[in-house]
């Protein structure tokens, strides 16, 4: 209810906003900070990046194999359970990959530091609500941080100018204006 009420009263502090024009230039701002190219080739390198972490968080999930908490251990369920092995968290892995690129080589450290508390309330909640032990947490933290600075480095300069080149008929179609499906 209270995030409820909260999300409420900042939608309505946003079209007060955004209805007086007190806030254009900065909104204008941001836009041209997420419309760059620069920007838009960081948005490629960090989906290349989800799906590397994916497929090692899977590939480590099949080795370890190891079970999720259980009633029997007296760990309180407060979600339906998951039956896929818990070490380590894919939630976690995800969220650090995110919040450690956003560190890492985002200009705008404000971003980089809302994204990292948005991991550690994730990081959090795994293991509040029953689905994870701490350990599952901590070893997709290590994991998604060796994955984004690792994998950040070695994307742009393995795929940097592939993914320069992909981002190009990309940037032809959104300079047009959206897309029309």
């Amino acid at each position: 209810m209270i995030v409820g009420l909260s999300s409420l009263f900042g939608f309505i502090i946003t079209t007060v906003l955004v209805v007086s024009g007190v806030s254009q230039n900065a909104d204008l701002g941001a836009a041209l900070l997420v419309n760059h190219k620069r920007t838009k080739l960081l948005a490629v390198e960090l989906v290349a990046l989800f799906i590397i972490g994916i497929l090692v968080g899977d590939l480590a999930k099949m080795l370890v194999q190891r079970p999720r908490p259980d009633l029997a251990s007296g760990i309180v369920l407060r979600v339906p359970s998951e039956t896929d092995p818990s070490y380590p968290s894919g939630h976690v892995l995800i969220v650090s990959i995110g919040a450690a690129f956003a560190i890492a080589r985002f200009h705008r450290k404000i971003l980089a530091a809302l994204l990292a508390l948005e991991a550690g309330l994730v990081c959090y909640s795994r293991v509040y609500v029953g689905v994870h032990y701490p350990l599952d947490v901590a070893g997709g933290v290590l994991l998604g941080i060796a994955i984004a600075l690792i994998g950040a480095t070695a994307v742009e300069n393995l795929l940097g100018t592939f993914l320069e080149k992909l981002l190009e008929p990309i940037m032809m179609v959104l300079k047009a204006g959206p897309l029309d499906i």
